[in-house]
């Protein structure tokens, strides 16, 4: 199953054509080209919620991973797609495709912070991610996602 799929299951905002601009700023960063489809495909006018779990929108990924609070992932090779409950970043590795939440409160606050303190990556790919956001009590931050070992 692709995120699309999982997508199309829920009351989606508004379909928005997908920025070429954003398409081409992936491919920059070295996204690789089955992720950028499957996350263009579900590019809608605004963020999707999935029980406590959000998918930004997709034209709207350079600014929050440009935001300065934010570098830090994209330095580290993680790409902000979403957030949880709580405000931690979701993000998937453009190494091995696997999503991860990111502690806000150090990734903001803590300017010395060692990034990989700060992040937990899950065992699960895009689409098995956002089908698994469906279920109840799925982790909505960093802690609950450790404790849970998803």
């Amino acid at each position: 199953m692709n995120l699309k799929t999982t997508i199309e299951r829920l009351d989606l905002p508004q379909f928005e054509p997908p920025n070429p601009r954003v398409i081409d700023w992936l491919r920059s960063k070295k996204v690789d080209e089955v992720t950028i489809q499957e996350l263009s495909s579900c590019s809608t006018c605004s963020h999707i919620k999935i029980n406590q779990i959000y998918l930004n929108k997709f034209n709207d990924l350079i600014e929050e991973n440009s935001d300065e609070q934010n570098e830090l992932c994209l330095e580290n090779g993680f790409l902000i797609i979403g957030s949880g409950l709580n405000g931690d970043p979701i993000v998937i590795s453009i190494e091995t495709k696997k999503i991860g939440y990111v502690c806000h409160d150090e990734l903001w606050e803590d300017e010395e912070c060692n990034f990989e303190d700060i992040v937990y990556v899950t065992r699960l790919n895009l689409s098995e991610f956002y089908e698994s956001a469906q279920e109840k009590g799925f982790p909505v931050d960093i802690h609950d996602a450790e404790e849970e070992g998803i």
